[in-house]
């Protein structure tokens, strides 16, 4: 009577257990990143009715059943598109690092959902810092596009976005022109955009008509170039052209732009500006670029953190690292859905190959959230089960105090 007592009432803190685990996994059925907890359980010890070993069967019988533990699912929750730049997903194994403010610990979590706060750093909806690494690559909100991030850096922290960003420009100094002047036309322009040391965008001009002389054989055009207009140091000059339409001289010119050497190539042979009939396919390059400002942040599966600019050019101000552990299944969880490290997990790791770059061990995608892994269906039908094991038991308590209470009046 009194094993079915104890066996009851275990099995009640038995049930209870894994209603409490599964209805906090039905509370965040929408709670990002979340991984459900699923309870195990094993029985309690078993003693022998008879001290005989030679009996057919064992003779034993067991006192009930207690929690076990409570295991993590780690199975990736649905993916869910958004339209913010800093909700990050992470598709395959590995945590994001976060940390307050005003406790150095190190937090693990899934929960990707991240804001520039009012400093101007990444932070989750509790306020924790994402932690990463800065490329150090700004100064006085001008980013200089020549220093790389470093990857292996361990130099971990907050990481910065500038809200005013500026990509400097450089001064234009090589021009090389690929021009047809048709045969036979009377007059061409020829407008390239270059760039001032101020990083200003501006034109160069290169206007061509036929020379007054022309040889007995091929053609001659007189030339004159200017930068956004200026007559003052224009150049001018003139070019010859065979039979066959190619330049018989080699021509580099150099201009003062606002201050800086320009230099451009006219070519020379085929090379260059030919003058023949028909379509000719011709391009001009000019280097240079000019500044550009803020447009947008972008993460990309890398974990890079890239400054994009109206100038079209993009450079990694910072990048997010994915953590991994040995266990995943010993982390323990301290609330706001972040996990802490314990002497199970093991410590947190950066996946790096032989050369000691980072390899990541996964992906991070952007404009995208992990969903909780949590099954509701499988989970409702787990409470039904819960409850169902939960009544039986508690019958059971009821039962076996009523034979106790008939064992008592027996002796009456």
């Amino acid at each position: 009577m009194l094993s079915s007592f104890y066996n009851s009432v275990s099995g009640v803190k038995a049930q209870q257990y894994g209603m409490d685990l599964t209805a906090n996994n039905v509370s965040n059925v929408n709670t990002n990143g979340y991984k459900a907890s699923y309870a195990e359980f094993k029985d309690f010890f078993h003693k022998s009715i008879d001290d005989g070993f030679m009996g057919p069967t064992n003779d034993q019988v067991g006192h009930g059943a207690t929690a076990a533990a409570s295991a993590l699912d780690m199975q990736q929750g649905v993916l869910l598109n958004t339209d913010n730049n800093f909700d990050l997903a992470i598709a395959g194994d590995g945590w994001f690092n976060v940390a307050s403010a005003s406790n150095a610990e190190p937090f693990y979590s899934r929960d990707g959902a991240f804001y520039v706060n009012g400093e101007g750093q990444l932070v989750n909806g509790s306020g924790h810092y994402l932690m990463g690494i800065n490329a150090n690559n700004i100064t006085n909100e001008v980013v200089n596009p020549n220093i790389t991030l470093d990857p292996t850096s361990t130099q971990m922290g907050p990481i910065d976005i500038p809200t005013q960003l500026t990509f400097p420009g450089e001064p234009t100094t090589e021009v090389n022109i690929r021009k047809n002047l048709e045969f036979g036309s009377t007059y061409q322009k020829q407008s390239i955009g270059i760039v001032t040391p101020a990083g200003e965008k501006t034109d160069l001009v290169i206007e061509f008509t036929p020379s007054a002389t022309q040889p007995a054989v091929g053609s001659s055009w007189d030339y004159s170039a200017t930068i956004d207009g200026s007559s003052a140091a224009a150049r001018t000059g003139t070019l010859t052209f065979d039979s066959s339409g190619a330049m018989t001289q080699d021509t580099t010119i150099t201009m003062d732009n606002f201050g800086t050497n320009l230099s451009f190539d006219l070519g020379g042979g085929f090379d260059g500006i030919i003058s023949t009939t028909g379509d000719v396919d011709t391009s001009t390059i000019a280097n240079g670029k000019p500044i550009g400002e803020l447009d947008n942040y972008r993460v990309d599966g890398n974990g890079n953190i890239v400054a994009s600019f109206d100038n079209s050019e993009s450079v990694a101000i910072g990048k997010i690292p994915i953590y991994h552990f040995r266990n995943d299944q010993g982390l323990e969880k301290v609330g706001q859905n972040l996990f802490r490290e314990s002497e199970n997990s093991g410590e947190a790791k950066l996946f790096v190959d032989e050369n000691g770059k980072d390899t990541m061990g996964a992906s991070i995608l952007s404009h995208k959230l992990e969903g909780s892994n949590v099954n509701l269906s499988d989970s409702l039908t787990n409470l039904i089960v819960y409850q169902k094991a939960f009544d039986a038991s508690a019958r059971g308590i009821t039962t076996s105090d009523q034979m106790i209470q008939t064992a008592i009046n027996l002796k009456r």
